[in-house]
């Protein structure tokens, strides 16, 4: 007999920010704000490329990005913390290098 029957979806497992963030291929981030939400589950991860990409976060996504759509703005990286923080999004990193 399978281990999930047709009619059941499997299991799915959480992980916080936490413990992504303690992945060995994020090893060297720093935290510079939110600390304190760091044990919040994660439900999927997301990579955003444009402004409006915003748009289509869900709740509880950790949404990566370069932040090449707003570097030259500070303006418009606020706006995009403001709007991930509107839709619940469990956090944001940033690629630096």
């Amino acid at each position: 007999m399978a281990a999930h029957s047709r009619n059941r979806s499997p299991e799915k497992i959480m992980l916080t920010l936490r413990e992504i963030l303690d992945w060995e291929v994020l090893s060297g981030h720093t935290v510079i704000a939110g600390a304190g939400s760091l044990g919040s589950e994660v439900l999927s991860v997301t990579v955003i490329d444009a402004p409006d990409a915003v748009n289509w976060v869900k709740a509880r996504e950790f949404v990566v990005t370069s932040t090449y759509p707003v570097q030259q703005s500070p303006q418009a990286l606020v706006a995009l913390i403001e709007q991930l923080a509107a839709r619940n999004a469990a956090g944001l990193g940033v690629k630096l290098t």
